[in-house]
């Protein structure tokens, strides 16, 4: 998962502004991006892009993603490893910087 991430954050220059992160906690994986306020730059917050959670009883990842008009997307992927995610010639979750 780290290198998943890796290659997908920003360039180094622009990780003060917006970066990209993600978290481990039980059989989930949460990816978020850390950014500036936009009406206050000093707070730094945290929103979630995507989240897998592993189901070990059905041996699939269900995946849950927020759409642009905040309605929550749930699908699943039979996968039994998270780092093949990124291997399908479309990008589950594209990420473009400039």
């Amino acid at each position: 998962m780290r290198e998943y991430i890796e290659s997908r954050r920003p360039p180094a220059h622009m990780r003060k502004e917006i970066n990209l992160s993600f978290r481990l906690k039980d059989q989930s994986v949460e990816i978020f991006e850390i950014r500036l306020l936009w009406n206050n730059p000093e707070k730094i917050i945290e929103e979630s892009v995507a989240k897998a959670t592993y189901v070990k009883s059905k041996k699939i990842w269900k995946l849950y993603w927020q759409r642009a008009d905040l309605k929550e997307i749930k699908g699943s992927v039979t996968n039994r490893n998270a780092n093949d995610f990124h291997l399908s010639p479309t990008p589950l979750f594209p990420v473009v910087y400039r």
